[in-house]
């Protein structure tokens, strides 16, 4: 899938300073590097990373309502939400997903099927209603910049937690 954000000017990754916290502040478009204090952390809970040692990925939950999907953090990614296609027939979708382009890696070409989602998920404090849903198959399950632009997230990556 290409990365079409004309404004984006560089993607980055919270490990880029694993001493700090990094807070990225979607709504306001910005990125603040606090000095890791760990008498003052961040407010709210928080969700360990996924995977392990140096492949740990920064994380958050889908909460679908009766299904709660831990899913990556990628501002790298323009797709809103991706889900391996088994997801498919666990939510309640406004129509059948339907082929829209491939994605093509070393692993070889696969279709990618998107539906929009009909009803809500949460994500943190933030209700995203009706988002497009992109499912392909294998991979794990991804949020990328259009959601993270509507949230607050403090990435502690010497913690392995967001």
């Amino acid at each position: 899938m290409s990365y079409n954000q004309t404004d984006e000017v560089g993607i980055f990754g919270p490990n880029s300073w694993p001493d700090s916290l990094v807070e990225m502040d979607g709504p306001r478009s910005r990125l603040v590097i606090r000095r890791k204090v760990e008498s003052a952390p961040p407010v709210g809970p928080a969700t360990p990373y996924l995977g392990s040692g140096g492949a740990a990925l920064p994380s958050a939950v889908l909460d679908f309502g009766s299904l709660k999907v831990p899913a990556i953090l990628d501002s790298g990614n323009d797709a809103p939400i991706i889900l391996p296609t088994g997801f498919k027939d666990k939510l309640a979708l406004e129509a059948p997903p339907q082929p829209v382009g491939y994605a093509v890696s070393a692993g070889g070409r696969q279709p990618i099927l998107m539906a929009r989602l009909l009803g809500s998920v949460r994500i943190g404090g933030v209700t995203v209603i009706k988002p497009k849903i992109y499912f392909m198959t294998g991979g794990r399950p991804n949020i990328g910049l259009p959601v993270l632009r509507r949230i607050k997230v403090v990435y502690d990556h010497g913690g392995s937690r967001s």
